[in-house]
């Protein structure tokens, strides 16, 4: 797989806006239930403890619709980072069981920062190594076959263990009304791509990492094209899809220049979660929109 690959393939967007369940999660109704750490813990343990409404981890719950009402519309979302301290200070607060709420104790920087940490610190990725390896080969196999590509793509997710399934489809849904606010935060799909590809897909350290992260984050635009695709209609007590407008893609290119110290590995070889999310927001921030 080489940098110069085109990924040109399924271009068209088929647009769509995210309106929130109103049956919002309270995080003063769970962290007093919740004295277990949830960070670095598998999605399915956190099933087995209670830790998740429909699917979803409660702190995924409380940074989305924290970042719906304060977050769409601040500049750089997901690319400038939080307050260090901040961050450390939230994530030990929700591993201690301790209440939290992000209105007080938080900021949207920090919050999305939070949600990056979060996921990098799975044991497993969103999209674990073997679906992983399957789909990118898809990816690569089909890509100047549209229709093939998705449909292939649409039967790998499909073997994601439901969590994760859950959780990819929840994530890609929120991703879209994000970017259906770039006129006023500036991330558009591309940009999207690049900033959560290392947090959805793990990719091991070796000579080829960044090649293959760029692919990665190809492959999540690509997903994120095609949402509407890859993902059944929710029901009413998830994210609902109301068709709106969003422009296409000005350049793919965008997201193939994915920095090298945000690669995540899934062996002993990992930096550290919490080294990885500064570093990429660092050079990120530092690239300015």
């Amino acid at each position: 797989m080489g940098t110069s690959a085109s990924f040109s393939i399924c271009q068209s967007l088929s647009a769509v806006k995210i309106i929130g369940n109103t049956s919002k999660v309270s995080p003063e109704t769970h962290q007093k239930q919740t004295a277990k750490k949830i960070f670095g813990v598998p999605l399915e343990t956190l099933e087995q403890e209670g830790q998740m409404q429909d699917d979803i981890p409660f702190i995924v719950h409380d940074i989305t619709e924290y970042l719906n009402e304060f977050g769409l519309k601040q500049q750089g979302l997901f690319r400038v980072s939080g307050s260090v301290n901040k961050v450390k200070h939230l994530k030990e607060k929700y591993d201690q069981g301790n209440q939290v709420n992000l209105t007080k104790d938080g900021e949207p920087e920090s919050a999305a920062s939070l949600l990056k940490l979060f996921l990098r610190e799975l044991p497993k990725a969103v999209i674990p190594d073997n679906v992983h390896d399957n789909i990118i080969r898809t990816f690569q196999d089909n890509r100047n076959d549209t229709e093939e590509c998705c449909q292939q793509i649409k039967q790998s997710l499909g073997c994601l263990p439901h969590v994760h399934y859950s959780l990819l489809e929840y994530l890609c849904k929120f991703l879209l009304k994000v970017s259906s606010y770039s006129d006023y935060n500036s991330m558009t799909l591309e940009n999207l791509a690049k900033v959560f590809g290392p947090s959805i897909f793990f990719v091991p350290i070796s000579p080829k990492s960044q090649e293959e992260q760029m692919l990665c984050n190809a492959l999540l635009l690509h997903i994120l094209q095609h949402t509407e695709i890859f993902f059944s209609e929710p029901d009413g007590n998830k994210l609902q899809l109301v068709q709106e407008v969003i422009p296409e893609p000005q350049d793919e290119n965008l997201i193939l220049g994915s920095e090298a110290s945000s690669v995540q590995t899934s062996s002993n070889d990992r930096m550290s979660p919490t080294t990885e999310v500064l570093m990429a927001d660092t050079y990120i921030n530092a690239e300015r929109l």
